[in-house]
């Protein structure tokens, strides 16, 4: 059941398999709920974990590539199971129902965070003469000169992951005028969570949106974007959200 392709391959005929039966003796529903046994305990079925926490399914990088809709449909299955699960079932399987409770709720809501990047945010482009912060318009000419080519005359979702990814690494956000920064924030978050999803982690990104003194001219839609972000990073049990993470969601709250 680890399986993809397995696992989607009839899930209303799944659901019917499951519902007819809900208690420890129905082998459809053990199986179904196998999909959220512990990582730590499957260490063969995942790939290495990039975060040190083992609190998580088996599954989770499995789960997280399906649709929305699929997702809900067993997030339904689960929280049926919960409601009509014998205490003394729940005792043996109670652990990974909870597990797949948390973590398909959580991938619900970082699939309509993905979305609402689409649906909030216009498609503006930077004029090349918008893109280099005054004070550091004379200082590096190849610099500025990389940053007006990046950046100028595109949408902000036609910036790909590898200019994202260099332009992070580069650590040169403060030549950046601020409205060049709070367009690209869009790109960033969208690419953060493809990485994660991948089981990789988009570097420098936190440390790009830890710059205070930008915050203050911020509108309010692009704090919310980088709030809801950090905060679903935040609920995620087996992430480290540690004092930095901490201190860049209160910059921007």
């Amino acid at each position: 059941m680890s399986n993809k392709d397995n696992f989607l391959g009839d899930i209303s005929n799944l659901k019917g398999k499951i519902y007819k039966n809900i208690s420890k003796d129905n082998e459809d529903l053990i199986n179904f709920l196998d999909i959220f046994s512990q990582f730590s305990k499957n260490t063969n079925n995942i790939k290495e974990f990039i975060y040190s926490n083992e609190e998580i399914s088996k599954n989770f990088f499995n789960l997280i590539k399906f649709k929305k809709n699929d997702l809900e449909d067993i997030y339904t299955i689960l929280n049926y199971i919960k409601e009509n699960s014998k205490k003394e079932d729940l005792e043996i399987y109670g652990k990974e129902l909870d597990r797949g409770i948390y973590e398909v709720k959580w991938i619900i809501e970082e699939k309509k965070l993905y979305q609402s990047i689409f649906e909030n945010f216009e498609d503006n482009i930077l004029s090349k003469n918008s893109i280099i912060n005054e004070e550091y318009k004379e200082e590096d000419f190849s610099q500025n000169q990389y940053l007006i080519k990046t950046f100028s005359n595109k949408l902000w979702k036609d910036i790909n992951k590898e200019t994202i990814i260099n332009f992070l690494e580069g650590l040169d956000f403060y030549y950046l005028s601020n409205e060049a920064y709070f367009f690209i924030i869009p790109a960033c978050i969208r690419y953060g969570i493809e990485k994660f999803e991948n089981n990789e982690d988009l570097e420098y990104l936190l440390f790009f949106l830890s710059d205070r003194d930008r915050v203050k001219y911020a509108n309010d839609k692009i704090k919310k974007l980088v709030v809801s972000y950090l905060e679903l990073l935040k609920r995620l049990k087996f992430v480290v959200f540690g004092k930095e993470e901490e201190k860049c969601l209160e910059i921007w709250r």
